[in-house]
């Protein structure tokens, strides 16, 4: 019934792209990956400023594992998205062996917004995992990640900061750090998330 009412939208507005993205979001949850992936890269081609439709498809190439192709979709919306974005953007090149291009590009967008926390937050979890990342680069994520965790200790900041501290071999911090977002999980009854960490 959902299909049919995707595509009756389709036929009043032939290549509408917000008909086009809602047949994908149709298609996906029906677990038609291929008829998903080619609605939202039509919806794409009919509206570039589309964002629902770019996040869609990138999300879409991530599953069918074209991390370089989604890179490119989450770059295009990274400088109106925010962190979303560019979280979703290195960790699609980082899939594709190019973490240390989405370093460069956290580090160039971080120049222009240094208070997004969103942002940092990315940077921090990169330049702790990324093999290239260097050791002043390492350093400032531990200072990034301290500073977010005063700001708010919650889950995602204190499981960054752990990363962070252990890639600068602090590793007492780190067990801290990862301990306080174990916690975190387990007061959200979160059992994935625990197994996780």
């Amino acid at each position: 019934e959902a299909l049919a009412r995707a595509n009756a939208g389709l036929k009043a507005a032939p290549g509408a792209a917000q008909a086009l993205l809602a047949r994908g979001m149709v298609q996906e949850m029906a677990g038609r990956d291929a008829a998903a992936l080619a609605d939202y890269q039509a919806a794409v081609r009919a509206d570039l400023e589309l964002g629902e439709a770019r996040m869609a498809l990138g999300n879409a190439l991530m599953r069918a594992r074209r991390p370089a192709d989604a890179a490119e979709q989450y770059r295009a919306l990274a400088t109106s998205a925010g962190g979303v974005a560019w979280a979703r953007l290195a960790a699609a090149q980082a899939a594709a062996g190019r973490c240390a291009d989405a370093l460069r590009e956290v580090n160039t967008a971080l120049r222009g917004a240094p208070r997004d926390g969103g942002l940092m937050q990315v940077f921090v979890r990169l330049a702790a995992t990324c093999p290239a990342a260097s050791a002043e680069e390492r350093s400032m994520a531990y200072d990034y990640g301290r500073a977010l965790y005063d700001q708010r200790p919650d889950e995602d900041h204190s499981e960054a900061v752990a990363y962070a501290a252990a890639a600068t071999g602090d590793y007492t911090a780190a067990r801290d750090y990862l301990a306080q977002a174990m916690f975190e999980a387990t007061k959200r009854r979160d059992d994935g998330a625990v197994a996780r960490m």
